[in-house]
């Protein structure tokens, strides 16, 4: 008799450990895969972003001063923020995505995310280390005191990306339209969290307000670290209890709505 084959390590932990594995080694493998349009896509992107931005403001505009619009801050700040977009955008649509897959009892929403985060954690690190080195070889004066501070920022900014994605997606987990709402919505928070628009723009009696989202922080707070003669006051403490305060939120949501599909 043929006895059913019974796998080494089935605890409740390495299933979910090797589950993930496997999703983000797809994940990885859908944008690496091939050296097609797309796979040049990730790199290509945030370059059009840059020299559109520099062509508005800087060209027409006439503000490409170095410290207002400048390659090193707004090269920097985009690529964080695509980093925040990309794994809020994957992670509301990665069931929608996988769904042929969810017909595994082992399979658990968390897990889609949990993959969707790591593969764009590498894909995102793979495009800033890349942007890093050439901007060192081609910019000039470009620099970082303590080069700690840019891996602060990029961490930080990847768990805000999961914490708000699961958020999101838990929502809309059985609602389509708002999934689509969401994800339309991220070009407003694009926008409202000075991505591209240096908060010294913005006049006096609509900055404090526009300082109260955290991700415009954390993008003001790049600046700073790029150039260092910036100081408008950003609170790292406030930026990390926003993150402290969304962890547990996010958590809720998933346990009590995230985890139903109908």
């Amino acid at each position: 008799m043929i006895r059913q084959f019974e796998p080494r390590y089935n605890t409740p932990g390495s299933v979910f450990r090797n589950s993930v594995y496997a999703l983000t080694v797809k994940s990885l493998k859908s944008k690496f895969g091939t050296f097609s349009f797309g796979f040049f896509w990730i790199f290509l992107e945030p370059l059009f972003h840059l020299i559109i931005i520099l062509t508005i403001f800087g060209v027409v505009f006439g503000r490409l001063d170095g410290d207002l619009f400048s390659i090193r801050t707004l090269l920097f700040t985009i690529l964080n923020w695509f980093l925040i977009r990309d794994i809020i955008t994957s992670n509301i649509n990665t069931l929608y995505s996988n769904r042929n897959y969810l017909g595994f009892p082992t399979l658990k929403p968390i897990m889609f995310y949990i993959s969707g985060y790591v593969s764009n954690i590498i894909t995102s690190f793979s495009i800033q280390g890349t942007f890093f080195i050439l901007a060192l070889i081609f910019l000039d004066n470009f620099y970082f005191h303590n080069t700690w501070k840019l891996i602060f920022i990029f961490v930080i900014a990847s768990f805000f990306g999961l914490v708000i994605s699961i958020i999101l997606a838990s929502l809309s987990i059985n609602k389509p339209g708002l999934k689509k709402l969401l994800i339309l919505s991220l070009r407003f928070l694009y926008i409202g969290s000075l991505v591209i628009i240096p908060i010294n723009i913005i006049p006096d009696p609509f900055s404090i307000f526009v300082l109260l989202n955290p991700l415009a922080q954390l993008m003001e707070l790049i600046r700073e670290i790029i150039i260092p003669s910036r100081d408008f006051g950003i609170s790292i403490s406030y930026i990390l209890t926003w993150l402290a305060f969304l962890s547990p939120i996010s958590i809720f949501i998933y346990y009590f709505i995230g985890r139903h599909i109908d």
